[in-house]
């Protein structure tokens, strides 16, 4: 033994389970005001048969007996004081005052209880239930053939309880109808036969029920009784009670009978060694009373000798309480009535020779055992330890290294190992049960519990690892069994949930196994095809989540929108088509850059629209920046532009079109066009048009050539001047013309003749003389100086004529015609002058400004060239005007030199700038605003800046300038990434609509595969250890592993014993690698198996109703825990422990351990416990069981904090009725009883099972008298109505797929774990006779009644009948819950009739004609939605008339777009899904989506997939492909006849 100080926690928990011992019916058995147990002496008055007759029958060898009821003989009252009979008497009184039925075996403290806080089930575990002076009300009387039975045929091992023919039982009204009839009244002995067979038939239901739901026969013989008066106050100073325990215990089956004549019949429920079962309540009890330790007791192995085995028992009891042992008893040893408790009979210590019939669930004394052994020091390993010592957590991996990755990130294909479908939530929480010390599953109602643990099993065993599973109802067991079965695997599990029941099947099961394990086959080729499955599956899942990824992820740590955000908040925004040229510049714009100048950008556009910036005069203008501005007064401003407006005026004064633009210099150019003019102004007179236009088109090079050519004539021009020709010389020459190259000659020869004709040699000059002679010859003239001169002189003439006139035609004119001398000469002289105009226009720089006009006007006409010369004249006083002007706009220091520049050239130009400078003055006060307005867009980056001052220019609004800017952003971001990013690009619809089909297929087949795989490595475990080496046969071990298993003969050992013979073999017990699956309650696993880590992994259920102290010796079986439930579901209820087991501590825990060993002694449940832990935690969200998500509605948002998903119907399948139907019926509530809410609840049922197909049903109440009301009217509605008898008897037999469905009516406490097609809600209170209505709801109102009407609300899979007199007023009127407290079971009862309300109004029907269709989005509001999805709806119907529900359904089981069908109110064409999943809770979203895809599409949805890389490069394409799906739909549907639509709601 340990020398460490006690656990603190390990004693309280020992303290509850002897607490438990000693309040239950096992040691507290008086059947006196006890709804569930009788003194076996009343049954004498069935047919007056001796109640040791009936012991002796049921230990006998037939063991059975059958009681006819038989009216009573005595027809007087019973008055007999004292003795047998009259004690017999005041049993009957005291049972004609218990209720008629019982719901289920209470577990609360009864001394002074008031019905309405009834106890809640406690399933196969002891009944702590105190009786004592427990007041009740009087039961109903009945007539003499009364006894409520209904036909029934119950499966093996269920208490059978005929029920075939109308009820029997009738109710006062029928007893006061009969005494109309003059029936004489019953006498006493009639009423206490009628009670008595009105206790036997609850007692009967009670047990029927109790054995349903947790597979523990409850029903037993109590014999003898061993009767302990109080005594002082123990050692915890607690005063002890009353003790009256069965020493012994016989199963029996009741079956009432009907007929002409009624009976009860007895029959033994075991064989064998079970025929006779000690209390070991009693016993654990007397080992802590007296310190004794109880050796092996006497089995009657054979059931041959059952009062042997009461005698020794009765013998050990007696020795160790050293009592004097009573007489051996036998069967003839007489039954005495049990003695009442003021009784002087009841003041002795005594083994009572008595019996009492009822229900005792029987205690397990290897709990205490355990947790005895524990206490006492016995080392610790396993979870166990972190349950019990702060200093060790169950948070570790259970692999070195940090254990597996991918616990929360992705699909590692390798290591999953599912048998079945599992949603994500179950996917993870399989993973974590596989890799964590410690797990809490948390599981609320409907989200699928059993088919995780199913898989985690699966899991398990894939691995090789064995698997205890847990829980305390059976049928939890089987449910987990039966999909097991299902899956093929349920070779490989043992159901022991009780030992004894349930060896025969086991053994019989293993042994068959091993008959035929040498025939067994399998496929060896299983793991190869899984590892090929595994790691295509991997490559899918990797490219699906690389897309997933590429769609979803934010770069930039998140702080930039993702792919699917971008192309959804760019179709979100709506921008005119006119803005789309002002955005160019955006082009190759990034997201980050533009989206962090928003606020400079629509500061920009308001102060655009402020200052009027499209048509702002400064816009151009401005040239100063803010800060010289903001130096310089205002007023110095307006001065300047004042002068700026004169100088303006002025100039615009003297604008004249006739003065052209001027140049650099307008004042020196205005002066040097006056001056011009002067000079143009002569030769306009005296130049011809055709010459004027001909030499101003001319270039200034030919103007240039003409003028020197004329000025080299100037000789002959010369000539030409001095007069006219020798008229006789010229008549020669008229009629002999000579060539200008004879003249010429000619004129050489008379000048070299005339250069010596004076010379004193001239005589000797021969050849100058003869050349001359000829010349003059030719002329009629003789050779002389004088005639010689005068030919000269004609010649020089005629020659300079020629000339003139051959440059006059060929340049100056294009007429060949000859001219006068006069008229030659006037024309040479205006060229000349022509020629000088035109040279000083080219070659005057200041004249360059106008000559162009100037040329211009030369080509015109006589008007133009006016024009010209006025404008010219004018040119000096403009050009002053504007130079004056130019300086004062320089002056104004406001205007930037473009500006300038621009106004100056205008100006130049004969623009009026008067209308500029005015508006410039006009508009001063803006100049701020706009030099603020530029210093932003200075701020920004050039495209950005570009953009938004193009649109403050058009004139656009912060929101429309700023959504323009934003629209093209992110559609330059969008094409960006599109670019940059390959995945994206490869974003294919059809290609992974391909790959996600495929990952379908394979997922089903792995499931396949991974079970092949299961059962292939078992079987070759098997194989290789239990058959020879040839393969044929069993080897030792597997012959030895048989014998073990003999269920008869001197070798048959209980399940205990061959377990403990296998503890020691070499490689571990084969048991368990012919089953490495158990299945058992706390008290089984206590029972059968040693306290070491047998098991891999322990897996707890329903760990919210596991006592703590029954839970904690289970985890020293397994090395790591799984434990499932729902804190938010009913704990075990502690009504006697809480009175009677008390902390008592001495002094303040000063150490963290003691503080952790405190907090742990006061939590009652596993659950709980595992929660005051440091332990990995999960969450099972997706809620199955409705159908209808308003039916699990009010749970998720009072309980669940609205996480779990509820599985949306499909918009066509919806019911025509609500959910949840309120059905006030204004019952009042009197003696704890609403007789009209039992009616109503009657005809519901019959209403319901006279459907064509009836659904399961199950009704549920508040207090166990409205329970027993209820199944009176069911028996009395079957009395009266054969065709319901049946239904009713169908329907409380009913079985589903591996579970029972039978119809139930219980009480608020007992219904968890239970779940029916429809749920009936009795909600019992309501106003009393005088219209009084109290708030008063009895275990509601009690701590945890929130948690009881969680319970009681989500039972329901299709319709919650929700009948209830409370007044309206009440719950209507529900005050708002403070801040910081939860609220009551009363608030939450009168939140959730007003929530049943609010769904039961129906709503107004629609129909086209009535109610035009309008164009709506409904947008559900949720914290994962769809940017993409929101602007899709609103683009289709802005677009295209279509109307949509946005986000329909839940986060989990998100429509993102569902299209209205355009015909049918309430009804959809198609759903669209953008990109992926968004639920926020999706560790893998590839597998989410998948998931979520199936579920929608098994719910009848045509979902279209849109991909937003798609979308973005094609709008409309992906647009027409949505419309054109829809009209497929469409066209495949028939046109409805009618709409229909009452009670139609909204689409959630």
């Amino acid at each position: 033994m340990s020398s460490e100080p006690r656990n603190r926690v390990l004693e309280k928990m020992l303290e509850r389970l002897y607490a438990a011992l000693a309040s239950g019916p096992s040691l507290n058995c008086r059947p006196h005001h006890s709804r569930q147990r009788l003194d076996l002496a009343t049954l004498t008055r069935l047919d007056g048969t001796s109640p040791h007759a009936v012991l002796a029958a049921l230990l006998g060898d037939k063991a059975t007996v059958r009681l006819a009821v038989k009216p009573p003989v005595s027809k007087g009252r019973l008055a007999a004081p004292g003795g047998a009979s009259a004690r017999l008497a005041a049993d009957a009184r005291d049972e004609n005052s218990a209720p008629p039925r019982a719901a289920s075996i209470s577990t609360r403290h009864e001394d002074n209880t008031r019905d309405e806080n009834p106890a809640p089930p406690r399933a196969a575990s002891t009944s702590t239930r105190h009786e004592d002076n427990t007041r009740d009300e009087p039961t109903t009387l009945v007539a003499d053939d009364a006894i409520a039975l209904a036909a029934s045929s119950r499966p093996e091992g269920e208490v059978s309880i005929e029920r075939d023919a109308p009820a029997l039982i009738r109710d006062e009204r029928a007893f006061e109808d009969e005494a109309s009839d003059d029936r004489p009244s019953p006498t006493r002995a009639e009423e206490e036969q009628q009670a008595l067979l009105r206790k036997l038939a609850a007692i009967v239901e009670d047990a029927r029920i109790f054995e349903q739901d947790t597979g523990a026969h409850v029903l037993h013989v109590g014999f003898p009784l061993l009767q302990l008066p109080p005594g002082p106050k123990d050692k915890r100073g607690f005063g002890t009670r009353r003790i009256l325990a069965p020493i012994a215990f016989v199963p029996v089956r009741i079956t009432l009978k009907k007929g002409r004549t009624p009976s009860v019949e007895f029959e033994g429920a075991e064989e064998g060694v079970d025929r006779v079962a000690p209390n070991t309540a009693l016993l654990a009890w007397l080992e802590q009373q007296t310190g004794q330790r109880f050796g092996e007791l006497f089995a009657d192995e054979t059931g041959e000798d059952p009062w042997r085995e009461v005698n020794e028992l009765v013998a050990l009891v007696s020795k160790s309480l050293e009592l004097p042992a009573p007489e051996p008893f036998t069967a003839q040893t007489a039954l005495s009535a049990v003695p009442r408790p003021d009784e002087d009979a009841a003041t002795q210590a005594a083994i009572l020779p008595s019996a009492v019939l009822g229900l005792y669930p029987l205690s397990n004394q290897s709990l205490v055992d355990d947790m005895r052994a524990l206490v006492d020091g016995e080392p610790l390993s396993g979870p166990i330890e972190s349950f019990l010592r702060v200093d060790v957590s169950l948070d570790q991996p259970t692999h070195p290294g940090g254990g597996e990755r991918n616990l929360e990130g992705l699909k590692r294909a390798e290591d999953e190992r599912l048998v079945t479908i599992a949603d994500p939530c179950q996917a993870r929480a399989v993973r974590l049960a596989r890799s964590r010390r410690g797990l809490v599953i948390h599981g609320p109602p409907g989200t699928g519990k059993s088919q995780t643990i199913a898989n985690a099993i699966g899991d398990h065993l894939a691995r090789g690892e064995r698997v205890l599973f847990v829980c305390d109802k059976r049928t939890a067991l089987d449910v987990v069994k039966h999909r097991l079965d299902h899956l093929g695997l349920g070779s490989l599990c043992a159901v022991v949930h009780d030992a004894q029941r349930d060896q025969r099947d086991l053994y019989m099961g293993i042994r068959e196994q091993l008959d035929t394990l040498a025939e067994t086959r399998t496929d060896a080729a299983v793991p190869r095809e899984l590892s090929r499955v595994d790691t295509e599956l991997q490559t899918l899942h990797d490219e699906l989540t690389t897309a997933e990824h590429a769609l979803s992820a934010r770069p930039e740590d998140g702080s930039a929108p993702s792919f699917h955000e971008l192309v959804g908040q760019w179709l979100a925004l709506e921008s005119p088509e006119a803005l789309t040229p002002a955005t160019a510049s955006l082009t190759s714009a990034r997201l980050a850059d533009v989206t962090a100048r928003e606020r400079e950008a629509r500061e920009v556009f308001e102060r655009a629209l402020k200052e009027s910036y499209p048509d702002n005069p400064w816009r151009e203008a401005l040239g100063i920046d803010l800060a010289t501005y903001l130096a310089t007064p205002l007023t110095t401003w307006r001065e300047r532009l004042g002068a700026t407006v004169e100088a303006a005026r002025d100039s615009d004064a003297l604008t004249s079109p006739d003065i052209p633009a001027f140049g650099a210099e307008p004042e020196a150019e205005g002066l040097a066009r006056a001056h011009f003019a002067e000079q143009l102004a002569p030769v306009l007179e005296t130049t011809n048009p055709e010459s004027l236009a001909r030499w101003a088109a001319a270039s200034p090079d030919t103007v240039r050539t003409a003028k020197a050519q004329l000025e080299s004539l100037s000789p002959q021009v010369q000539v030409l001047s001095e007069g006219p020709l020798d008229t006789e010389l010229a008549l020669i020459h008229r009629e002999q013309p000579r060539a200008l190259g004879a003249l010429s000659t000619a004129l050489a020869t008379l000048g070299a003749y005339l250069g010596i004709a004076r010379k004193w040699y001239a005589f000797f000059c021969f050849a100058r003389k003869a050349g001359a002679r000829k010349v003059l010859q030719q002329f009629g003239l003789t050779l002389g100086a004088a005639t010689a001169e005068r030919v000269r002189h004609f010649l020089t003439g005629a020659r300079a004529r020629a000339l003139l006139g051959e440059f006059h035609r060929a340049t100056l004119a294009s007429t060949s015609a000859p001219l006068s001398d006069e008229t030659l000469a006037r024309d040479l002289r205006a060229h000349a002058a022509l020629f000088e105009v035109l040279g000083a226009l080219d070659s005057t720089p200041r004249l360059a400004s106008c000559r162009d006009a100037v040329r211009r006007a030369l080509t015109t006409d006589a008007a133009t060239r006016a024009a010209l010369l006025t404008g010219l004249r004018r040119s000096a006083a403009r050009g002053a005007a504007v130079a004056r002007l130019e300086q004062r706009l320089a002056e104004t220091g406001l205007c930037s030199s473009e500006w300038l520049t621009l106004r100056v050239h205008e100006l130049r130009a004969g623009a009026l700038l008067t209308p500029v400078a005015t508006a410039l003055q006009s508009r001063l006060s803006t100049v701020e605003g706009m030099l603020r307005l530029r210093s932003l867009l200075s701020g920004m980056p050039p495209a950005l800046a570009t953009s938004v001052e193009s649109l403050a220019r058009l004139g656009t609004d912060a929101r429309t300038g700023w959504t323009a800017v934003l629209k093209a952003t992110l559609a330059a971001e969008a094409t960006s990434r599109l670019r940059e990013d390959s995945t994206l690009q490869h974003v294919d619809a059809e290609r992974t609509q391909a790959t996600q089909a495929r990952y379908r297929v394979l997922e089903e087949k792995k499931r396949g595969l991974v079970r092949d795989a299961i059962l292939h490595q078992w079987t070759q475990r098997q194989r290789e250890r239990l058959l020879a080496a040839n393969g044929g046969r069993l080897n030792s071990q597997g012959a030895e592993l048989r014998r073990r298993l003999m269920l008869r003969g001197e070798r048959a050992m209980r399940v205990r014993q061959v377990i403990a013979t296998g503890l020691d073999i070499d490689g571990g017990d084969p048991l368990f690698d012919a089953r490495p699956v158990w299945m058992a309650s706390p008290q089984t696993v206590a029972q059968i198996f040693p306290r070491r880590p047998i098991f891999d992994v322990v897996i707890f259920d329903e760990s919210s109703q596991c006592r703590l102290e029954e839970a904690l010796p289970v985890l020293t079986r397994a090395r790591r825990v799984v434990i499932a439930g729902d804190p938010k579901q009913l704990p075990p209820t502690r009504f006697f422990e809480s009175a009677v087991v008390q902390s008592q501590q001495d002094t303040e825990a000063e150490t963290e351990q003691g503080l952790f060993e405190e907090q742990q002694s006061e939590v009652e449940d596993l659950l709980s416990a595992a929660l005051n832990l440091d332990i990995d935690q999960c969450y099972l969200d997706v809620h199955y069981r409705s159908r209808d998500a308003d039916l699990i509605a009010f749970s998720n948002e009072h309980f669940y904090d609205k996480r779990l998903q509820a599985i949306p119907a499909h918009p066509s399948h919806r019911a025509p009725h609500a959910a949840l139907r309120l059905l006030p019926v204004g019952g009042t509530y009197e003696k704890r009883v609403n007789q009209v809410e039992a009616r109503a609840v009657g005809q519901l049922v019959k209403e319901l099972l006279a459907r064509p197909e009836p659904p399961s049903i199950g009704i549920a109440c508040f207090n166990l008298s409205q329970r027993d009301a209820i199944t009176d009217v069911l028996d009395e509605l079957a009395a009266e109505d054969a065709t319901f008898s049946a239904r009713l008897a169908t329907a409380r037999t009913r079985r589903g797929a591996g579970s029972f469905e039978g119809l139930f009516v219980k009480n608020l406490e007992n219904v968890q774990g239970d779940e029916r097609d429809h749920l009936i809600i009795s909600t019992t209170y309501g106003p009393d006779r005088q219209g009084r209505f109290y708030r008063r709801f009895g275990p509601l109102g009690s701590a945890g009644g929130g948690r009881r009407l969680n319970v009681l609300v989500t039972r329901a899979r299709q319709q919650v009948h929700l009948v209830t007199s409370i007044p309206r007023d009440a719950y209507t009127a529900l005050p708002p819950v403070e801040p910081g407290r939860q609220p009551n079971g009363g608030w939450l009862l009168f939140a959730y009739l007003q929530f049943a309300e609010s769904l039961s109004q129906p709503q107004r029907p629609t129909t086209p004609e009535a109610a035009p269709r309008e164009l709506v989005v409904h947008e559900r509001e949720t914290d994962a939605g769809s940017t993409f999805a929101r602007a899709l709806a609103h683009h289709l119907a802005r677009r295209h008339q279509v109307s949509s529900d946005v986000h329909w359904g839940n986060d989990g089981f998100c429509v993102d777009v569902a299209l209205h069908h355009p015909t049918s109110p309430g009804d959809v064409t198609v759903g669209l899904l953008c990109d992926g999943t968004r639920y926020p809770k999706a560790a893998d979203r590839v597998e989410w989506d998948l998931f979520r895809t199936g579920v929608l599409e098994g719910q009848g949805w045509k979902l279209v997939r849109l991909w937003t890389p798609h979308f973005f490069r094609d709008p409309e394409g992906a647009t027409t492909q949505v419309l054109q799906r829809v009209g497929e739909v469409l066209m495949r549907q028939p046109a409805p006849l009618t709409v229909d639509t009452p009670d139609k709601r909204a689409l959630h």
